[in-house]
């Protein structure tokens, strides 16, 4: 599901990745330029400012800024992985005074990043060799300022390796020369405001302890959206793996209902794992669609249902059609508990072969009836 606020941010971020563009002449940059050419506009655009310090730049035009302020905090590293390559100007991890810093002399002469105050022992030039080799006249203490600074930046670098390797690029670099900026720039900005949920996995875990206890996470969350583009078994299959589904005893905790007893049994508490698994009538109804998956040649014989696998659980992201059919089966089950009746496996059987023909529909519109066919060429 798209996020909007960071979608928005990734299509604002690109009007600085037009702007970088040398090949783009648009004469909107001229724009960019009047607001930013006080502090040397690309450095400070592929330096590693933090938003914060962007915050505080005198720009005046508040469209520009807020551009700028999303790209610093698209591009920024707080923990970056090679010094060498790592830009000196405008970069919010050296800091003089406790600000960044940029000389405009330095950067034309070539100083821009640290590798170029290093020697080829990776040691720092001597002020000497420095003012020699880049023809700059900078004061004793100037020079040494910006190598203390970096100094103190050097010493998060543990690796030997990641200090002196010189051809890594940098965040922003890689940003600009991607092919897909905005999908790209989407998908940084979701990875920053996201969190793993360890909290509803950790129960889950707890849940199939007396089961086969490996799950691969990442392959369990995307694995609705692999079976089907139905929103409704989407959405359904990513508040069961979030543990958002409203059970008796979610809303017995919540004050939403008196008891938090299963609606059908009347006997044991109605938590997840029983109303989609423990249950004994939902135990006969998988049972029922074990043979039917064989009956039809989706599964093989050999092939049992676990709790793991009927739930979404997976280690393997693969046997999309199997997948398809025991989300098309949670969600048969829990809606039959909204409507108060019990699951019916040939109400079951008519919901799977309507979705069916809206993939087969959707695949002749969309012109991808090879992959419609590939998935279901199983089904007899």
């Amino acid at each position: 599901m798209l996020d909007i606020r960071s979608f928005t941010h990734a299509l604002n971020s690109k009007w600085v990745m037009k702007y970088l563009d040398d090949n783009n002449h648009a004469k909107w940059k001229l724009f960019f330029d009047f607001f930013i050419k006080q502090y040397d506009d690309k450095f400070l655009l592929t330096g590693n400012l933090k938003q914060a310090d962007v915050a505080g730049l005198n720009i005046q035009d508040s469209f520009t800024k807020q551009a700028i302020e999303i790209w610093s905090n698209l591009i920024h590293e707080e923990n970056p992985t090679h010094f060498g390559n790592a830009p000196i100007w405008y970069n919010s991890l050296i800091r003089i005074e406790n600000r960044p810093i940029f000389y405009s002399d330095w950067s034309r002469a070539g100083g821009n990043q640290a590798k170029d105050l290093l020697d080829q022992k990776f040691d720092f030039l001597k002020y000497k060799d420095f003012k020699s080799r880049y023809k700059v006249n900078t004061t004793f203490l100037r020079y040494y300022g910006v190598v203390s600074a970096l100094l103190k930046f050097k010493k998060s670098f543990q690796d030997q390796a990641m200090m002196n390797s010189e051809d890594q690029l940098t965040r922003s670099q890689k940003l600009l020369l991607s092919s897909s900026f905005c999908n790209k720039a989407y998908k940084l900005i979701v990875k920053r405001i996201t969190s793993s949920p360890d909290k509803s996995q950790s129960k889950w875990i707890a849940d199939c302890e007396n089961y086969e206890n490996f799950i691969e996470w990442d392959k369990s969350y995307i694995l609705p959206f692999y079976c089907t583009k139905e929103t409704k078994l989407q959405t359904f299959q990513v508040k069961l793996l979030h543990r958002k589904i409203a059970t008796n005893d979610h809303l017995y905790k919540i004050g939403f209902s008196l008891t938090d007893i299963c609606t059908f049994c009347e006997q044991k508490r109605g938590s997840l794992i029983h109303l989609l698994w423990d249950w004994e009538f939902v135990q006969t109804f998988w049972q029922n669609i074990q043979h039917w998956l064989i009956q039809h040649q989706i599964k093989p014989q050999n092939v049992s249902l676990t709790l793991q696998i009927c739930l979404g659980l997976v280690d393997s992201a693969e046997d999309i059609l199997l997948h398809h059919v025991l989300l098309i089966g949670r969600y048969h089950i829990y809606s039959s508990k909204i409507k108060n009746t019990l699951p019916n496996l040939q109400v079951f059987s008519q919901t799977f072969l309507k979705c069916q023909e809206i993939e087969k529909c959707y695949a002749y519109k969309t012109n991808t009836v090879k992959k419609y066919n590939s998935k279901w060429n199983l089904f007899k």
